[in-house]
């Protein structure tokens, strides 16, 4: 006899609730798998969000994923956005995102649980701020820690201001001060850490002080009957006669108490020689290569090799003038320059910018090599006098400091192409880029690139930065011959491995072509199409979804729904799809176009390159046992 799928829910709940998960799920797995796809009933619903919550607190969160987001999806379309279902489903769906290293797409399921629990019960509710607190470590998780720090600190002032400031009771605040202060451990940051820390253990005190005071004096435990028995005083806000051990950080001339290691020593090692052997080889971006390499925060590695180096001696002091004065003044932290730019005339290795002894940032070369470190601040102040004397142009204007060295040697790298640096700070040799002079048309050395973008690459992109080199992306109008030059730049960069700096000109690219030619021109969909896949290759997933989708929009209008670009932009869009997570989805996709693709085109080689597309989507998903619900 089948049990009616109601009574499993409730049944299922007080599994649950016993802390039963493995005797919940095997009720809950048979009564959904006798659900017919075509006729879902609201039980169902429910019993699917709470298999997913099940599966997640199981350890099997890929599953609890799937079930999840067909859980929301249904009840989204059965009871509407608000329900207490869908709210249910969503927040099982982001916090098993979160779970399988999806902290993008979680923190976005995060944003809309937000914005759905914002308007029925308040932004101040305990809810609202509890999912508030969850999108800040989702966000840490995507190494996007500035805007996590602001979240959730904006979250914890807003819990203290609808409640009373002087309640230390309260759960919900002391969750949120310990998940600061890890995000700021996790961000080599142990001073706040610590601030957060004896923040969080002074209200738990608190807390804990005020149950034992209210509870019945029965359950009391009774005082020690020795006269010399010591007692023990909770930390409350009376004046300390000695500080604790956690205070020296506050208190000046004394050791900062060490934060709490996450990691091991060997794995901390084995970075650090990992980043050696990396900026030995050349690779100025050893540090976020080795951080991504092992999945951990760029910042971390960086302390970490700080940590590992000896102390180095600096140069003996030179005269310093009036421009030297100046750039000793600024602040260190504030100093930037292009990575790639500064290279060691005595090593002859491009220099990385790091913190110094004295917490001051210093160009150093790659380990090995015996030469002091050059401090940053004048360094960069000399080559943004450089730029300013030579190419003032090319600074912007709108900045509220437009003759500011340090704005300037920002914008260096489009006029320079290489410094060196010898022994003193002052000892710079600047190889400028070529410049276009009036008898040299601009469109020609954009022919000139274009026809060396397939053979020689690094050519093509010197001559590009040169022509381009009064033109900053960002600011810059919308003119067709440097939107021309901005997308051939952006795609010989793509071809060379450097889809990140590909990004800002492709972008300029694409909204020059808009401004001047329209949405559907072919220009503006290759600008489009380069733009999508610059951000496909650097990882923006998200971002690269949206354009395709609006690029195979605009082929289907423009070339018709069968034409070879229409259907190669939607099987790029569903190899998207699937690095996002929505395998199911992009599969079909992706069998749809394959199948239109050799009726349209038969013959064409691009058939076969989707076909090793769609059967490599099928093997990852077979070796991370994926259980899609179209599977079974």
């Amino acid at each position: 006899m089948i049990e009616p799928l109601p009574e499993v829910l409730i049944r299922a709940e007080h599994l649950l609730t016993s802390g039963r998960r493995e005797a919940a799920a095997a009720l809950l797995r048979p009564a959904l798998a006798q659900v017919h796809p075509d006729v879902v009933p609201a039980a169902a619903v429910g019993a699917a969000v709470l298999y997913a919550h099940t599966l997640a607190g199981a350890g099997h969160p890929a599953a609890a994923v799937d079930w999840a987001g067909w859980a929301h999806v249904r009840s989204r379309h059965r009871h509407g956005q608000d329900h207490l279902t869908t709210v249910r489903a969503l927040r099982v769906h982001a916090s098993a995102l979160l779970t399988t290293g999806r902290a993008r797409l979680s923190a976005a399921g995060y944003r809309g649980l937000i914005t759905t629990l914002t308007t029925p019960v308040g932004p101040g509710h305990q809810h609202t701020l509890a999912a508030r607190a969850d999108l800040a470590v989702a966000l840490h998780r995507a190494e996007v820690c500035a805007t996590a720090h602001a979240e959730l600190t904006d979250a914890w002032h807003t819990r203290r201001a609808h409640t009373d400031n002087t309640d230390d009771t309260d759960e919900l605040a002391v969750r949120m001060l310990t998940r600061l202060a890890g995000m700021y451990r996790d961000c080599a940051n142990p001073y706040r850490a610590t601030g957060c820390y004896r923040r969080a253990l002074h209200r738990a005190h608190h807390s804990l002080r005020q149950q034992v005071h209210e509870a019945p004096p029965a359950s009391r435990r009774a005082p020690p009957t020795r006269a010399s028995a010591p007692t023990t005083r909770m930390p409350g806000r009376h004046r300390r006669t000695r500080p604790r051990p956690t205070d020296r950080a506050l208190h000046p001339g004394t050791d900062p108490m060490p934060y709490p290691r996450k990691y091991p020593q060997n794995l901390i090692d084995a970075a650090v020689a990992r980043v050696q052997q990396q900026r030995a080889a050349g690779d100025h971006r050893a540090v976020t290569a080795v951080a991504q390499e092992l999945n951990l925060q760029r910042r971390l590695v960086q302390k970490w090799v700080i940590d590992s180096r000896p102390a180095t001696t600096t140069s003996p002091a030179v005269q310093q003038g009036p421009a030297d004065q100046r750039a000793d003044d600024t602040d260190p932290r504030e100093v930037v320059l292009p990575p790639g730019l500064l290279w060691c005339r005595l090593c002859d290795q491009p220099m990385t910018a790091i913190l110094g002894c004295d917490e001051d940032l210093v160009y150093d070369c790659p380990p090995g090599s015996f030469r002091p470190a050059l401090p940053a601040a004048r360094v960069v102040d000399a080559i943004g006098r450089a730029v300013l004397r030579h190419a003032p142009r090319i600074v912007p204007t709108a900045l509220a400091h437009p003759h500011s060295p340090q704005m300037a040697a920002a914008c260096a790298g489009r006029v320079i192409s290489r410094v060196t640096a010898g022994r003193a700070p002052t000892d710079l040799r600047i190889t400028w880029r070529p410049v276009i002079t009036s008898l040299v048309p601009f469109t020609d050395y954009v022919e000139l690139a274009r026809t060396l973008a397939g053979s020689n690459p690094a050519h093509a992109r010197e001559l590009l930065h040169a022509a381009l080199a009064a033109v900053d992306p960002a600011t810059a109008p919308a003119d067709p011959l440097h939107a021309d030059a901005a997308g051939t730049l952006a795609e010989v960069l793509i071809r060379l491995g450097h889809p990140s700096a590909a990004i800002r000109w492709a972008t300029y690219a694409h909204h020059a072509h808009t401004h001047l030619r329209g949405p559907a021109a072919a220009t503006t969909l290759t600008a489009l199409h380069t733009l999508a896949t610059a951000h496909r290759l650097v990882g923006h997933h998200q971002r690269a979804y949206h354009h395709y989708r609006h690029l195979a929009e605009q082929l289907a209008t423009t070339a018709g729904p069968e034409a070879h670009h229409t259907l190669a932009a939607q099987a790029s869009l569903a190899v998207v799809l699937h690095q996002l997570g929505h395998c199911a989805h992009a599969r079909t996709l992706l069998a749809d176009t394959i199948t239109a693709h050799r009726r349209a085109h038969p013959g064409h080689p691009a058939t076969d390159q989707m076909t090793g597309h769609l059967a490599r989507m099928w093997q990852h998903c077979a070796e991370q046992r994926h259980q899609h619900p179209d599977a079974g």
